[in-house]
């Protein structure tokens, strides 16, 4: 919408009589969202036409939905019908194109054993479902409008005019121009075959603080206006922490062939086949995939973030640095023809992040997926993240999965042949134990033969990692075998306890 200034200052001076403090506040409201870095100061004023003197007691309330509607079309217009905010030609990676063509990601309802149980009951369940991490950040889309001529960005709340400050994102704009220019190729190669008019990008900006003490705070800076700048925090929270500076992760893109086409969102795994050819993107990655009981196995309540060694970070780790939790997509979601019976799309929090609380004042908060959990676990096992997803280094990757292979049944066997009887008889061996040895043992054979460069170049969250994964294995083996392993000790001890009680007597026998 356009809205438009009156330059009388009789009216005007009615109007600043008739409510002072609302005219002040909505005089800064304009200065500082719809036409930043260029005040009007006292020439700007909102044209209320036609109205009589005993209506202009109310007008400042008028101008309040005007307000709120021209901060969503992000257009101001002088008097002279010049376009005075919403962009400037030739601000690099941004387009001046004021027809909007926002599109609102839709919210994603909070998991719960309710939902679930619905989801359960419209036989939906059994599909394959993709869990990714929900990164602690702030909606962000790029578009790619006028067949790829410029690019735009979104907050949640709609597109933002070129010099809104929104954490300092300017500086990641040279990324999202290539970016951008490599996903139009590949959506056009190998999605519609033919150029999109507009080609959007959603995720999430993070980023801006890390309270690491061997890690400086950011000095990213940009112009904005003219004027340098620097980037602020995304999140402010003590957890989950990512990087000092400011990064993009992708998480779904869409297309419109035509302006006023309704938008196509690509399935997970189309979107995932074109992101995973973006040098330098980050974009969401499986953390669990499978049918929704695998997925609620997954505790989140002891899930660390993914995010910092992919950033950086990965010999600055953070104590209990934990995620937010899951975004949980069907995985055709977005498939042409598919026909959802019902939520296609849900989101899994740890208890810190809960937005539903027992106590007024935010805690204790509810785990609302604490029974769903324990059901699952108790049908699938544990779960840990996919290791290609934590691990994303090929070489490190490839030596990941080589130590996995070193926990064996022979090598069980071996350690617990080291042990003899007595340690499970009496019950000092616990699975948790042997599982500890049996990981020691795989990592001593494993480190004999690892390559030095690989293991000098392993980051600590990596090697933190590595040892989780190892451990895990070994869990899983050492509690699937521990009741025979067991009974075989047991039976070896009576054996032996046998034929010690024999051996005096055939001694003697011998000895007559």
């Amino acid at each position: 919408m356009t809205i438009f200034f009156c330059l009388s200052s009789k009216r005007v001076s009615s109007h600043r009589a008739a409510q002072p403090t609302m005219w002040r506040c909505v005089r800064s409201s304009i200065n500082a969202h719809l036409a930043p870095k260029q005040n009007f100061g006292r020439r700007i004023r909102f044209a209320i036409l036609e109205q009589q003197p005993e209506q202009q007691q109310r007008s400042c309330m008028h101008l309040f939905p005007l307000l709120v509607a021209c901060r969503m079309q992000s257009t101001l217009v002088s008097p002279g019908g010049k376009v005075v905010a919403g962009g400037g030609a030739g601000t690099p990676g941004l387009s001046t194109s004021n027809d909007n063509g926002f599109e609102r990601y839709s919210e994603i309802d909070n998991s719960n054993e309710k939902r679930v149980a619905a989801i359960k009951q419209l036989g939906m369940d059994k599909d394959d479902w993709i869990a990714t991490e929900k990164v602690h950040g702030a909606n962000f889309g790029i578009y790619s409008v006028d067949f790829g001529k410029g690019l735009r960005y979104s907050k949640r709340s709609g597109i933002m005019p070129p010099h809104e400050h929104f954490f300092g994102y300017h500086v990641l704009i040279p990324e999202f121009q290539t970016q951008m220019a490599a996903i139009r190729k590949y959506v056009t190669e190998f999605v519609v075959k033919a150029s999109p008019h507009t080609i959007i990008v959603n995720g999430e900006l993070f980023g801006g603080k890390y309270t690491h003490p061997n890690v400086p705070k950011s000095k990213q800076t940009f112009l904005l206006n003219g004027k340098p700048k620097s980037i602020s925090a995304v999140q402010t929270d003590s957890f989950p922490q990512y990087s000092p500076n400011l990064h993009f992760y992708a998480f779904d893109i869409k297309y419109r062939l035509q302006e006023k086409d309704d938008a196509v969102t690509l399935t997970f795994d189309d979107a995932t086949s074109i992101f995973e050819r973006i040098p330098g993107l980050l974009y969401a990655r499986p953390i669990i995939r499978g049918p929704l009981d695998k997925v609620t196995a997954f505790d989140v309540e002891t899930f660390e973030t993914t995010l910092p060694p992919l950033v950086g970070m990965g010999n600055f780790p953070l104590k209990g640095n934990w995620s937010e939790g899951l975004v949980v997509k069907h995985a055709k979601r977005g498939k042409i023809g598919w026909e959802c019976k019902g939520p296609s799309i849900i989101k899994i929090k740890c208890v810190a992040f809960q937005e539903i609380s027992t106590d007024r004042k935010q805690g204790p908060r509810v785990d609302q997926m604490e029974t769903v959990r324990t059901a699952s676990i108790a049908k699938t096992g544990h779960q840990l993240a996919e290791i290609s997803t934590v691990i994303q280094d090929k070489d490190q990757l490839e030596a990941a999965l080589h130590l996995v292979d070193h926990v064996t049944v022979n090598r069980l066997k071996n350690v617990v042949s080291k042990l003899g009887s007595d340690p499970f008889t009496s019950e000092a061996m616990t699975p948790a134990d042997l599982a500890s040895l049996l990981a020691q043992d795989a990592l001593k054979d494993f480190l004999k033969e690892a390559d030095d460069n690989i293991v000098v170049k392993t980051t600590i969250a990596t090697r933190r990692a590595l040892s989780k994964y190892l451990l895990f294995e070994s869990r899983l083996l050492v509690n699937r075998d521990w009741k025979q392993i067991v009974a075989e000790r047991v039976q070896q001890q009576q054996l032996q306890t046998e034929e010690d009680a024999v051996s005096p007597a055939t001694a003697a026998a011998v000895a007559a």
